[in-house]
């Protein structure tokens, strides 16, 4: 029988692309990523009427094609471009499985896409739409580069009540180093939020002073048995208001114990301040002491219209104060087994109550736990085929959903993706059987 393929294709996932050229040429390379599942929401504390029934899909997950390459400048030093972009083979446009936009695909560069430069020495400088906090590298990639979805709990799209501060952002400088086993990366950049048509990081507008802006740091060490990962994200002057911040730490290590196998642990505290209330705000009032009902343009000079409407109770009752400081942990466990051909992936997460409200009913009961158990069979390096059930349990007053990627049917009022605020108590669940190839 042939040598498994499953250390190789693992591999293949960080290595060069199938059709990359001789080195300072372009290196095209991509993968798709479809297959047939079903996704449901059910048991939302509000009654049947806010579930989300059984719904049969063609599913893609994160399918891409991408441009990269160097040029050698001499003395150890390189230009280095790459330009990403995420499609939909399941529906050639541009929106999830919700029918909501996905900004990560359908358009050119709508995945990570850079310029900069690299010195032996030097190391790494790039602008552009890049990746910061979100992801876990090798500690833990089963839903972004195994199969289809995975547990939301260990990176940014985790939904629900708390948002997490940054993920794949346009108009990023990163500055990344590497040393020994030992990886250092910092981003900064300015937040892509917005209030109706108005952008608050690219048009400069009279009588406003810019405040929003992002800050974005990751540590890594990567060994021949185990790998540490640890980040700092922090988002400031979202949608331009002073004080309205939303930070994130992390930290994982995973333990290699055989080839393709692993067992891996992250812990992640967020926290959101003086937050807008549950779920898609509608507008947003400017400040802790304005009421919603404030006019746009006390916010944004030249907005028109008025704040309206802020959601600040769940389905169950469960409710927070405009501008409370929220904060949430949890706890992501994994594990990666190999036996021969196949590879067997399994999870379990857990997330505590939202805390810091200040209402008299509160946020209790707003705990999530999630599970996971998969596996996928090697047909060659590059091509798998793989089946996966994902499960998350939300407590009463959470409503957490598989956003990444908007792999969820349910949307936020057409605005978002995920389960709303109403539907808080349902337990969204996908079963997946996909084919996976990369080129």
């Amino acid at each position: 029988m042939r040598k498994t393929l499953l250390s190789l294709g693992i591999a293949s996932l960080f290595a060069a692309p199938a059709f990359a050229q001789t080195p300072g040429g372009i290196q095209v390379y991509g993968r798709l990523n479809l297959g047939l599942d079903s996704y449901q929401a059910k048991g939302a504390a509000a009654g049947a009427a806010r579930d989300f029934d059984d719904r049969l899909r063609v599913f893609d997950t994160a399918s891409r094609v991408g441009l990269r390459g160097t040029e050698d400048l001499g003395n150890g030093w390189r230009a280095i471009y790459q330009i990403e972009t995420g499609v939909n083979a399941d529906s050639g446009n541009n929106l999830g499985q919700n029918g909501i936009n996905n900004p990560n695909t359908g358009f050119w560069a709508s995945r990570d896409s850079w310029v900069g430069i690299e010195g032996d020495r030097f190391g790494r400088l790039t602008f552009g739409r890049q990746s910061a906090y979100w992801s876990n590298g090798t500690i833990e990639q089963i839903g972004a580069n195994y199969i289809n979805a995975s547990s939301p709990l260990a990176n940014y799209s985790q939904s629900g009540i708390m948002s997490g501060p940054v993920a794949r952002e346009s108009n990023t400088a990163q500055y990344s180093l590497r040393f020994g086993g030992f990886s250092a990366t910092a981003s900064y950049g300015h937040s892509a939020t917005s209030i109706g048509n108005v952008s608050q990081y690219e048009a400069a507008q009279a009588g406003v002073k810019p405040r929003d802006q992002f800050y974005a740091f990751t540590v890594r060490y990567n060994h021949a048995v185990f790998d540490l990962q640890a980040d700092y994200g922090l988002r400031k002057g979202i949608v331009n208001q002073d004080g309205r911040e939303a930070e994130g730490f992390k930290i994982g290590g995973a333990w290699k114990y055989m080839p393709g196998s692993q067992v891996s642990l992250i812990y992640q505290n967020l926290k959101d301040k003086d937050n807008f209330g549950l779920g898609v705000a509608i507008a947003v009032p400017a400040a802790c002491s304005l009421p919603d009902a404030t006019p746009a343009a006390a916010i944004i000079p030249g907005l028109p219209g008025t704040v309206g409407t802020v959601f600040r109770a769940t389905g169950a009752g469960g409710s927070v104060n405009g501008c409370d400081d929220l904060k949430q942990d949890s706890w992501l466990l994994s594990w990666e087994q190999q036996l021969g051909n196949f590879q067997l992936l399994a999870q379990y997460g857990w997330s505590g109550d939202v805390k810091g409200s200040t209402t008299a009913a509160g946020l209790p009961d707003s705990d999530t736990q999630t599970y996971l158990i998969g596996g996928r069979y090697f047909l060659s390096k590059r091509t798998w085929i793989y089946a996966s059930y994902n499960q998350i349990k939300n407590g009463r007053n959470n409503y957490t959903d598989y956003w990444a990627a908007w792999m969820t049917s349910a949307n936020q009022l057409g605005l978002a993706p995920g389960l709303p605020a109403t539907s808080s108590g349902a337990d969204p669940r996908i079963i997946a059987v996909g084919l996976f190839h990369s080129f």
